[in-house]
């Protein structure tokens, strides 16, 4: 399973990078996640649950810095919809984790996380791609969007308040572990970002082409 979340997260940064056709964007992700895998292989967060905070803060920042980099550029929307598609075997990564008692059952489908269904919506949309002018859908596209950003936030926050640290709020017979250790602390610095930044540079795309 490690293997293929390893698999998963290199997959979704490359898929970005081809999407931004943006070598340095792609890697300043990479070299970032890099870090904190090396940091978490030492046990690091898994002594100082809370320094997972100060990494998810940073990666929002770095996000951010990428997201101005790139909204100005043109990219490929059809592979930027591509991406959301690793977020159907990311759901069953998670869902093994959780047979682990490395993370609760709210961080799954079988509990509060939805995430899986932007997955399967985001195959379907992909596939009608094929038969249909991408301008056929935009509208669809910008409400799912919507929708996918905020089904991933909720996630986010359900992940957070889940974790052994003082604000902790749910989960505490099996609080989420996982995202402590290599490799599932690429979910929070790496797949997660890339998906967000996926999300709000598609939304930028279409809406800039409406102003055209």
């Amino acid at each position: 399973m490690d293997l293929i979340f390893l698999l998963l997260s290199l997959l979704t940064v490359l898929l970005f990078t081809h999407a931004t056709q943006s070598i340095k964007d792609g890697a300043i992700l990479f070299v970032w996640a890099s870090i904190v895998s090396f940091l978490a292989s030492r046990s690091l967060f898994a002594n100082f649950p809370l320094l997972l905070a100060i990494v998810v803060l940073i990666t929002i920042r770095i996000g951010l810095f990428v997201y101005k980099r790139l909204k100005l550029k043109p990219v490929n929307k059809c592979v930027l919809l591509t991406i959301h598609i690793v977020r159907i075997p990311v759901e069953f990564v998670l869902f093994q984790l959780y047979l682990s008692g490395s993370i609760p059952i709210l961080m799954t489908y079988k509990g509060w996380n939805f995430d899986i269904l932007i997955g399967l919506s985001a195959l379907v949309l992909a596939v009608l791609l094929f038969f249909i002018r991408f301008s056929k859908i935009t509208g669809i596209l910008k409400i799912w969007s919507v929708v996918g950003i905020l089904s991933l936030a909720s996630v986010v926050i359900i992940a957070i308040l889940s974790s052994p640290i003082p604000i902790q709020q749910f989960a505490f017979e099996q609080p989420n572990t996982a995202l402590l250790y290599f490799p599932y602390v690429l979910l929070p610095s790496l797949i997660v970002p890339t998906v967000f930044l996926s999300h709000f540079l598609l939304l930028k795309s279409m809406r800039s082409e409406d102003n055209v």
